[in-house]
């Protein structure tokens, strides 16, 4: 029986099955930008980033932005989801936090986006983070490095100065109670506050609010009771930060404020007066019942205030607000071009063949195959929807045919994306010579009477003599007639003649 080996190249993208273990991969993240170039202590800063991942990632597959705790952390827990619109927002990866004892952000590639080979995927993103570095008293350039870049951000001045009242109306507000913003512990995710200026000590108690909520809203209050605080409204510079910080005055009096509660509904009055500067706070905490958040629709609340014979709404709103990105890529093509030498070969024969792949319009690629490497071997990808071929030079004493593809040839193929294009090459021996048993042993299927070799030089002696015999008899023959018809013919003219 010949010998059959069966040898592959990959022109293309090799597609490896997907192991089990993860692999970490360095450098995914090529560049980190800020949203902004200043801020103040314990703002909130987005940060912008690119990345792509190499060609035939897996699910599981790894990569993270870490951040210096020193100048920035994480604002908060939420998840950071990377889709690609292209592909109907599917998601490629998402991003998780670990705040302990460093804020490092991984991102975990994820299936089924990455169970079919993809080439060149790459993209955008953003998460939030909180400035560190501060206060000072005069702005004050901080220099940053996350990931592969660095930047200069400029944390905000806070002058000292003296605190002088404040004088605050009515406002309403609300505010996340928990870094995952609800998606993992719905339960008091916010807490709404209305806040009851002391401007109203101009009118008469008892002041009223109300609020409902619907189920179209997503939340559900959490009952008994708010929590009611007074504070006194002046600006402490000392302790200034985003909104400003008001000094606590002390419990409110007994008996200031009642009212019911009830999931949808809430119903309160401030029986005494306000007093000036004064600051009446209600806070509410809600329960989510719309998880994970509603990432397009903020969550909205109203509560209307009853005073006198005005009513006014109030109305607050807060979105969930989590890191995402966007990316894409192409999904994976390639050619499996297989090998099959049909032998035995004659000695010295090649280990190794010439394979080029002709796509149209774009320039051949070349491989050598080796039988010592029968591994596929990965080259740079190929377009999808390339029509290409795919030709082995066959060595000297040998032909190849192609199955596997179209054409006169069998050995063209079109590139559709997720698909391996196979290609066989079978390569034939046939100038072969003939085995000669040694010691002049007969073969099978021959005559065991056939003569040896001394018969048959004496046979083909013999043969080439009676030849050349047989040819001198023939041209004496033919010139004794040529002689005859010339006499003969001189012998007509003269009969003419005469």
């Amino acid at each position: 029986m010949g010998l059959i080996s069966l040898i592959f190249v990959s022109l293309g993208v090799f597609v490896a099955p997907h192991t089990a273990s993860a692999v970490v991969i360095p450098g995914a993240v090529t560049s980190v930008t800020p949203a902004q170039n200043s801020g103040s202590p314990n703002s909130r800063l987005r940060l912008d980033f690119k990345w792509s991942v190499p060609d035939n990632s897996s699910p599981g597959d790894t990569f993270s932005i870490a951040l210096n705790p020193t100048q920035l952390t994480n604002w908060d827990t939420n998840p950071v989801t990377l889709v690609d619109p292209n592909s109907g927002n599917a998601v490629m990866a998402t991003g998780t936090w670990v705040t302990v004892p460093t804020p490092i952000l991984t991102f975990t590639l994820a299936a089924p986006y990455f169970s079919v080979p993809r080439l060149g995927v790459q993209g955008a993103g953003f998460f939030y983070t909180k400035v560190i570095p501060g206060p000072f008293l005069v702005d004050t350039p901080v220099p940053m490095t996350v990931g592969p870049s660095s930047f200069t951000f400029t944390v905000l001045g806070t002058p000292v100065q003296p605190p002088m009242p404040r004088e605050r109306d009515s406002e309403k507000l609300g505010t996340w109670t928990k870094p995952d913003q609800g998606q993992i512990d719905p339960i008091n995710a916010i807490s709404w506050q209305l806040s009851l200026g002391s401007i109203l000590v101009l009118q008469n108690p008892p002041i009223t609010v109300s609020d409902t909520l619907s189920p179209s809203s997503g939340m559900v209050f959490n009952c008994p009771a708010p929590t009611v605080t007074s504070t006194l409204g002046v600006w402490n510079w000392v302790h200034y930060d985003t909104y400003g910080l008001d000094n606590t005055v002390g419990p409110i009096p007994p008996n200031s404020v009642s009212g019911t509660c009830t999931p949808t509904s809430l119903n309160y009055s401030v029986i005494v007066p306000i007093q000036p500067y004064e600051l009446y706070s209600l806070s509410v905490p809600v329960t989510l019942t719309q998880t994970p958040g509603r990432v397009s629709t903020p969550y909205t609340n109203t509560f209307t205030r009853t005073f006198g014979s005005g009513t006014i709404d109030l109305t607050g709103s807060i979105q969930f607000d989590p890191g995402g990105g966007t990316g894409g890529g192409t999904a994976g093509t390639s050619i499996n071009v297989g090998v099959v030498v049909v032998g035995p070969a004659p000695p010295g024969a090649p280990t190794s063949f010439p394979v080029t792949i002709s796509c149209v319009g774009s320039p051949p690629i070349s491989k050598t195959v080796s039988s010592l490497s029968p591994s596929p071997t990965s080259v740079n990808p190929i377009a999808v929807g390339s029509v290409c071929t795919a030709t082995v030079v066959p060595p000297p004493g040998a032909t190849v045919t192609y199955s596997g593809g179209s054409g006169p040839d069998h050995n063209t193929v079109t590139l559709t994306p997720n698909v391996q294009a196979a290609i066989i090459a079978t390569i034939t021996y046939t100038d072969q010579p003939v085995a000669v048993p040694e010691g002049g042993a007969t073969t099978a299927g021959l005559d065991s009477t056939a003569p040896d070799d001394s018969t048959l030089a004496s046979a083909g002696e013999d043969l080439s003599a009676a030849t050349i015999f047989g040819l001198i008899v023939v041209g004496l023959g033919f010139f004794l007639l040529v002689m005859v018809r010339r006499r003969q013919s001189e012998i007509f003219s003269m009969t003419f003649r005469t």
